[in-house]
Protein backbone atom coordinates (compact mmCIF):
# COMPACT_ATOMS: atom_id res chain seq x y z
CA UNK A 1 0.00 0.00 0.00
CA UNK A 2 2.77 2.29 0.95
CA UNK A 3 4.17 1.81 -2.54
CA UNK A 4 0.91 2.33 -4.22
CA UNK A 5 0.79 5.60 -2.24
CA UNK A 6 4.11 6.42 -3.46
CA UNK A 7 3.67 5.50 -7.18
CA UNK A 8 -0.33 7.73 -6.65
CA UNK A 9 2.02 10.62 -6.65
CA UNK A 10 4.00 10.13 -9.26
CA UNK A 11 1.83 9.15 -12.14
CA UNK A 12 1.17 12.44 -14.76
CA UNK A 13 -0.06 15.38 -12.85
CA UNK A 14 -3.82 14.79 -14.99
CA UNK A 15 -4.01 11.38 -13.70
CA UNK A 16 -3.12 12.50 -10.16
CA UNK A 17 -6.19 13.57 -8.32
CA UNK A 18 -7.35 10.04 -9.43
CA UNK A 19 -4.86 8.29 -7.60
CA UNK A 20 -4.96 10.39 -4.67
CA UNK A 21 -8.74 10.05 -4.80
CA UNK A 22 -7.90 5.99 -4.74
CA UNK A 23 -5.97 6.75 -0.78
CA UNK A 24 -8.23 9.11 0.14
CA UNK A 25 -10.75 6.18 0.03
CA UNK A 26 -8.79 3.97 1.36
CA UNK A 27 -11.07 1.87 4.59
CA UNK A 28 -7.57 2.48 6.91
CA UNK A 29 -6.90 4.21 9.92
CA UNK A 30 -6.65 8.34 9.48
CA UNK A 31 -3.11 8.25 11.07
CA UNK A 32 -2.50 5.72 8.09
CA UNK A 33 -3.94 7.49 5.28
CA UNK A 34 -2.54 10.87 6.20
CA UNK A 35 0.87 9.24 6.10
CA UNK A 36 0.06 7.56 2.41
CA UNK A 37 -1.48 10.90 1.52
CA UNK A 38 2.11 12.15 2.50
CA UNK A 39 4.30 10.07 0.85
CA UNK A 40 2.17 10.39 -2.41
CA UNK A 41 4.17 13.94 -2.06
CA UNK A 42 1.13 15.09 -4.44
CA UNK A 43 -0.52 18.58 -4.31
CA UNK A 44 -3.75 16.97 -5.02
CA UNK A 45 -3.53 15.08 -1.32
CA UNK A 46 -3.58 18.47 -0.23
CA UNK A 47 -7.36 19.17 0.29
CA UNK A 48 -7.58 15.97 2.50
CA UNK A 49 -4.64 16.94 4.49
CA UNK A 50 -6.02 20.43 5.25
CA UNK A 51 -9.30 18.62 6.69
CA UNK A 52 -6.94 16.13 8.27
CA UNK A 53 -5.19 19.34 10.14
CA UNK A 54 -8.84 19.81 12.33
CA UNK A 55 -9.54 15.96 13.00
CA UNK A 56 -10.59 14.74 16.23
CA UNK A 57 -6.88 12.42 16.96
CA UNK A 58 -4.04 15.48 17.61
CA UNK A 59 -1.42 12.69 15.98
CA UNK A 60 -3.43 13.16 12.84
CA UNK A 61 -3.61 16.69 12.94
CA UNK A 62 0.00 17.51 13.59
CA UNK A 63 0.91 14.13 10.77
CA UNK A 64 -1.50 16.68 9.06
CA UNK A 65 0.82 19.56 9.21
CA UNK A 66 4.01 17.59 8.52
CA UNK A 67 2.63 16.17 5.16
CA UNK A 68 1.37 19.83 3.96
CA UNK A 69 4.82 20.64 5.15
CA UNK A 70 6.28 18.09 2.69
CA UNK A 71 4.31 18.80 -0.01
CA UNK A 72 4.95 22.63 0.23
CA UNK A 73 2.52 24.02 -2.37
CA UNK A 74 1.42 27.54 -2.36
CA UNK A 75 -1.99 25.94 -1.04
CA UNK A 76 -0.10 23.73 1.45
CA UNK A 77 1.39 27.21 2.61
CA UNK A 78 -1.81 28.91 2.65
CA UNK A 79 -3.08 26.40 5.11
CA UNK A 80 -0.20 26.11 7.15
CA UNK A 81 -0.19 29.50 7.80
CA UNK A 82 -4.02 29.14 9.24
CA UNK A 83 -2.69 26.25 10.94
CA UNK A 84 -0.54 28.94 13.09
CA UNK A 85 -3.88 29.64 14.28
CA UNK A 86 -5.07 26.25 16.08
CA UNK A 87 -5.96 25.72 19.13
CA UNK A 88 -3.76 22.37 19.18
CA UNK A 89 -0.32 23.86 20.35
CA UNK A 90 1.05 20.65 18.71
CA UNK A 91 -0.73 21.82 15.38
CA UNK A 92 0.69 25.20 15.50
CA UNK A 93 4.22 24.47 16.01
CA UNK A 94 4.65 21.33 13.01
CA UNK A 95 3.09 24.15 11.06
CA UNK A 96 5.66 26.52 11.84
CA UNK A 97 8.18 24.04 11.43
CA UNK A 98 7.23 22.89 8.34
CA UNK A 99 6.35 26.44 7.11
CA UNK A 100 10.44 26.08 7.12
CA UNK A 101 11.23 23.35 5.60
CA UNK A 102 9.32 25.04 2.60
CA UNK A 103 10.52 28.09 3.42
CA UNK A 104 8.86 30.80 1.65
CA UNK A 105 8.80 34.56 2.25
CA UNK A 106 5.14 34.92 2.53
CA UNK A 107 4.83 33.10 5.46
CA UNK A 108 7.18 35.62 7.39
CA UNK A 109 4.50 37.72 8.64
CA UNK A 110 2.47 34.55 10.13
CA UNK A 111 5.69 32.90 11.83
CA UNK A 112 6.97 36.22 13.31
CA UNK A 113 3.36 36.43 15.13
CA UNK A 114 3.73 33.42 16.03
CA UNK A 115 6.92 33.74 18.23
CA UNK A 116 4.48 35.69 20.41
CA UNK A 117 2.47 32.39 20.73
CA UNK A 118 1.66 31.19 25.06
CA UNK A 119 3.22 27.55 23.60
CA UNK A 120 7.19 27.79 24.20
CA UNK A 121 7.63 24.74 21.16
CA UNK A 122 5.63 27.03 18.89
CA UNK A 123 7.43 30.13 19.36
CA UNK A 124 10.87 27.75 18.86
CA UNK A 125 8.95 26.31 15.86
CA UNK A 126 8.81 29.41 14.58
CA UNK A 127 12.08 30.66 15.51
CA UNK A 128 13.82 27.94 13.27
CA UNK A 129 11.38 28.35 10.49
CA UNK A 130 12.37 32.17 10.36
CA UNK A 131 16.12 30.98 10.53
CA UNK A 132 15.65 28.65 7.30
CA UNK A 133 13.88 31.86 5.55
CA UNK A 134 16.75 34.16 6.64
CA UNK A 135 15.52 37.38 5.20
CA UNK A 136 15.88 40.78 6.52
CA UNK A 137 12.69 40.70 8.23
CA UNK A 138 13.26 37.77 9.47
CA UNK A 139 16.46 38.21 11.37
CA UNK A 140 14.86 41.22 13.01
CA UNK A 141 12.56 39.43 14.67
CA UNK A 142 14.96 36.73 15.64
CA UNK A 143 17.29 38.95 16.89
CA UNK A 144 13.91 40.07 19.39
CA UNK A 145 13.48 36.58 20.26
CA UNK A 146 16.96 36.62 21.74
CA UNK A 147 15.24 37.72 24.92
CA UNK A 148 12.38 34.90 24.94
CA UNK A 149 12.19 33.34 28.52
CA UNK A 150 12.56 30.23 27.20
CA UNK A 151 15.99 28.84 26.13
CA UNK A 152 15.32 26.49 23.58
CA UNK A 153 13.74 29.52 21.93
CA UNK A 154 16.54 31.59 22.08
Amino acid sequence: MRLGARLAGEVKLEFQEKTVDLVVKLEIPPSLKVKFLDITRSEKAVPALILALNHEDSDVRWSAADALGNIGNSHAVDALIQALNHEDSNVRGRAAYALGKIGNAQAVDALIQALNDENSYVRRSAAEALGKIGNSQAVDALILALNDENSYVR
